[in-house]
């Protein structure tokens, strides 16, 4: 294991504020109350949006499952980020939970493979290398992923040739 990385256990059980690599679930009070709903939803379904971008992220969705007052689906995600590490597609179910007038009340956010069942990439490579040769780059609150996609992007190319990995296209 990667000393610089602490991965997050994976599961169903619902637990506190976002983090993309773990179970989340989280009251959306703001689409229950506040703002037009695209725009309210864009931002709290997509809060990394920029880093996506920055990433060039494609993502397909399916199983769509309806029960109740709830609402399903799969994500499966590729993007750069995954790319430059070696890195296989990321895949959550994401379920939304209605309150009922009809807003949403809530979601679930869960990976579909834990960590421990993932094929291996690069990243811990990559972080002993950043280590290295920059010290505490990583570590600074400004580097948190995705806050500086382009950052990621240069420092991950610079990277690869540096170890003798090929570039992506």
């Amino acid at each position: 294991m990667c000393p610089l990385t602490d991965p997050s256990p994976h599961g169903s059980v619902p637990q506190g504020p976002v983090h993309p690599a773990g179970p989340l679930f989280y009251p959306v009070p703001s689409l229950a109350s506040g703002p037009s709903l695209p725009s309210a939803l864009r931002t709290a379904v997509f809060p990394y949006a920029d880093g996506d971008a920055g990433f060039r992220s494609t993502s397909t969705r399916d199983e769509l499952r309806v029960r109740g007052n709830t609402v399903s689906y799969v994500v499966t995600e590729i993007n750069d980020f995954y790319r430059l590490i070696d890195g296989v597609a990321g895949r959550v179910r994401i379920t939304y939970y209605f309150a009922d007038d009809g807003k949403i009340a809530g979601r679930l956010i869960q990976g579909m493979t834990p960590h421990n069942e993932r094929p291996p990439d690069r990243r811990c490579e990559f972080e002993q290398w950043a280590a290295k040769k920059y010290p505490g780059l990583l570590d600074a609150e400004e580097m948190k992923i995705p806050n500086q996609p382009r950052r990621w992007r240069m420092l991950l190319t610079e990277w690869r040739p540096d170890v003798g990995l090929p570039s992506i296209d």
